[in-house]
């Protein structure tokens, strides 16, 4: 049985932060390539992305026994934020590019992924602010009916669904990842159990973060925060969400 292994993430940020500030405010190393080389799926461009859809209905059916995910990412203009995935390439949302960019990639089920969402402010002086979703899709799951007397319900039946893979975030679209707030941010992740679904087939373990503040101003210039994606071979077979998935 997998457990997740969880480095206390406020601690591991709060120790890289001191040691930047010793240094004058340098930053933690963190770096992420201006131009993305993730290989995207149908519909999609590699350099631009695709459309950020809710429906699963709209990403499309994956290949040769893959499983599909969409990466969402949105920030602050001065901020280039990006999804390293170990040995298949990395998404990126440059810098000056408003609001949220969408990628969607078909990864192997049965493997073991290292994941690192990567956000980096690109003007000295301000700070980053960043989000990301990660949602799988699934192309064909058993729903049970709805209550024939709730208006709007939907008939029982196989239709494809989303399931919450990783989900987080500091800032907003124009307010700052301000250095208390990260550290919150980083300490209720390093407290849950995981904010992916267990009715998917995935599971999150083993996250790690590290990252720099600007040079005496104590809000975050760049942050990394790394987990392993395990994915397992048998597709979801329940609806998001749904009572009694174990977390294995």
């Amino acid at each position: 049985m997998l457990r997740r292994s969880i480095t206390p993430l406020a601690f591991v940020l709060a120790t890289a932060l001191g040691a930047a500030a010793a240094c004058g405010g340098a930053q933690a190393g963190v770096s992420l390539p201006s131009s993305a080389d993730l290989p995207v799926s149908e519909g999609c461009d590699v350099a631009r992305g695709c459309p950020c859809v809710d429906s699963p209905a709209e990403l499309g059916t994956p290949s040769d026994g893959r499983r599909r995910f969409q990466v969402r990412m949105g920030g602050a203009r001065n901020t280039r934020i990006g999804v390293r995935i170990g040995g298949v390439g990395t998404a990126v949302r440059p810098d000056g590019d408003p609001g949220e960019r969408c990628f969607r990639v078909d990864l192997e089920p049965g493997r073991v992924y290292d994941v690192e969402l990567i956000a980096i402010s690109t003007e000295r002086n301000r700070p980053l602010s960043a989000r990301w979703d990660v949602h799988e899709l699934a192309t064909s799951v058993l729903f049970p009916g709805g209550d024939p007397g709730v208006a709007g319900s939907a008939p029982a039946g196989r239709r494809p669904a989303l399931y919450t893979t990783f989900s987080t975030g500091c800032g907003t679209l124009t307010g700052p990842c301000q250095l208390e707030g990260a550290r919150a941010w980083l300490q209720e992740l390093a407290a849950s159990t995981g904010d992916w679904d267990p009715c998917g087939s995935t599971q999150v373990r083993s996250v790690r973060a590290e990252g720099a503040d600007l040079p005496n101003d104590g809000r975050l210039a760049d942050v990394l925060v790394g987990f392993q994606l395990v994915m397992r071979r048998d597709p979801p077979s329940r609806p998001p969400e749904s009572e009694g998935c174990p977390r294995r």
